[in-house]
């Protein structure tokens, strides 16, 4: 009995504190976006580039990979910036991933802006804030952040005349893996028990 046990405690172990492979692939299931549509504030338009319901996957991702895509279109729904246009107004993204099963929101804001006093032109930007962490799993964490910067720009009494929209790129970074739930070692561990009792049977 004692030379069964020895092994079976031995593969326990191992199965316990085996390197576990820590890739994984992120399925984003469904988002939507909330924007200003009216005046006062810059009225935008969007469209999806990931469809709004999902089914966009990663390819394989390590803990530390991160990978970019194109979420969606914003643009300038109005000819020109205007006073009003010039306070910040929100924006943001709900989020939806499963597998694996995670949800926040990533907000930011919207604004309009003279050169010069309209002398020399206008312009509109969107700025994030910071990344949107996701905790999934037992321990597992992914972030996503969103590209900031100018996505409109134009001449003079109309920002729409030269450069119009940008695709906003999304970064999922895979932060850190889950690890097994203790009642899932426990059950490894009993397989492990199983097996080599089994292989002692034989071997008699």
């Amino acid at each position: 009995m004692k030379r069964l046990v020895v092994p079976a405690l031995a593969l326990l172990m191992t199965v316990g504190v085996a390197p576990r492979a820590s890739a994984a692939t992120f399925t984003l299931d469904s988002f939507s976006i909330s924007y200003n549509q009216v005046d006062p504030g810059l009225k935008l338009v969007v469209a999806p580039i990931v469809p709004f319901g999902g089914n966009f996957t990663t390819p394989d991702l390590q803990v530390g990979d991160s990978y970019t895509f194109d979420l969606f279109h914003l643009a300038v729904a109005e000819g020109s910036i205007e006073d009003d246009d010039m306070s910040a107004k929100p924006i943001s993204v709900s989020f939806n991933f499963n597998p694996p099963m995670a949800s926040g929101n990533l907000s930011g804001t919207t604004i309009g802006g003279e050169i010069l006093f309209g002398l020399l032109g206008e312009w509109a930007a969107v700025n994030w804030n910071n990344p949107l962490v996701l905790n999934f799993g037992n321990g597992g964490q992914f972030t996503l952040a969103l590209q900031s910067g100018i996505f409109a720009s134009g001449i003079p009494g109309n920002v729409t005349n030269l450069f119009n929209g940008k695709d906003i790129a999304a970064t999922l970074t895979y932060t850190a893996a889950s690890v097994p739930e203790p009642a899932m070692m426990v059950l490894f561990g009993t397989g492990a028990l199983g097996l080599a009792a089994r292989l002692r049977r034989r071997r008699q």
